[in-house]
């Protein structure tokens, strides 16, 4: 099957828990080993904020991936390699979440210690250890995070690598004057690829790009040390070759969930979201997982799609109302995915 085949290329269809890595920096493009043109994705999701912001949205992409699924090729500042792109926001937020930055507008440490998108949005320090402070129109974020030491590999190859860190928060949202102090268990995620076609001053023609076409992923926090996290993965308009649940509990580690897990699409939103890009995506209102090991059921959700979606470049972002069971036990509460499905 050819999606399956180039999710191996990618190492995204087998798990093996791996210790994180040392030294444990995670760099931007113009410090990966050997120089090589290069992308990196950060990002801090947080599934369960108070009323009325529900989730945090924090995922910035340096240089393009080269995935249908993920490139924006609309907001292009300058070429591939100097184009950074931020989607901040919550449930609550007014403003336009998402934005482009040129690499004068820019500032990277090479140790990926210090990460500036303008004057919208920075990262700073090293693991365990970081700070994201945030300012949009009417909206802010200054929160400290702590990684608890657990760590889930997406994948993990030449060509793409990617890790979720199980992290700590404690901060404030500002909203409209309005200042709330937060605190809880959200994920630290960084990405880091090889992409051949960003040596080109322009993006390649879509149909030349990997034919990653979908991808969904989501956070949930099932108690104040406990974290689901749910993914699928799918390339050539088939269905998704990787489809995995992964439990991590702090100071516990991490597993994989079951021998195979289903996602599925039970009703869609009325119209499409049409991006910056121009195109059209159909998006779900309601879904369910099913995670088995062999015949027997792990977990069972069903959610609801309760916010508005936030543009995200590599697709779209909300949050959700879910119910279902997991391990025997009924469960409930807020939940954060990402969407992107250009299979059509």
């Amino acid at each position: 099957m050819a999606s399956r085949a180039i999710m191996r290329s990618f190492g995204a269809t087998s798990y093996a828990a791996s210790p994180v890595p040392s030294p444990a920096v995670f760099p931007p493009p113009a410090a990966t080993r050997l120089g090589r043109p290069a992308m990196a994705h950060y990002g801090v999701m947080i599934p369960d904020l108070p009323e009325p912001h529900r989730f945090l949205a924090n995922m910035t992409l340096i240089g393009y991936s080269g995935f249908r699924a993920w490139d924006d090729d609309s907001v292009l500042q300058g070429t591939a390699r100097q184009t950074a792109t931020v989607c901040h926001g919550t449930a609550a937020t007014t403003d336009d979440p998402f934005s482009a930055h040129g690499e004068d507008d820019c500032e990277f440490a090479a140790d990926g210690s210090l990460l500036c998108f303008g004057d919208c949005f920075r990262i700073s320090g090293l693991y365990p250890s970081y700070r994201v402070v945030s300012g949009r129109p009417g909206f802010g974020a200054d929160l400290e995070l702590t990684a608890t030491g657990e760590i889930t590999w997406f994948t993990k190859s030449p060509l793409y690598s990617h890790i979720s860190l199980l992290t700590r928060y404690r901060g404030s949202i500002t909203h409209e004057g309005t200042r709330t102090e937060v605190s809880g268990l959200c994920t630290y995620e960084y990405g880091a690829g090889f992409a051949p076609y960003m040596i080109a001053k322009r993006p390649l023609p879509k149909r030349l790009k990997l034919p990653i076409d979908y991808f969904t992923y989501h956070v949930l926090n099932l108690d104040a040390d406990t974290q689901l996290l749910l993914v699928g993965l799918g390339a050539f308009r088939q269905q998704p070759a990787l489809i995995s649940g992964y439990l991590r509990t702090a100071g516990q580690g991490v597993r994989r969930l079951g021998t195979s897990a289903r996602f599925e699409v039970l009703e869609s939103q009325p119209e499409a979201l049409v991006g910056h890009d121009g195109e059209a995506m159909a998006v779900p209102s309601r879904f369910r997982w099913i995670v088995r090991d062999g015949s027997m059921t792990l977990a069972r959700l069903e959610g609801t799609v309760d916010t508005q979606w936030l543009y995200a470049g590599m697709g779209n972002i909300a949050g959700y109302r879910y119910e279902g069971e997991f391990q025997g036990r009924d469960i409930a509460g807020q939940g954060y995915l990402e969407y992107s499905d250009r299979r059509r």
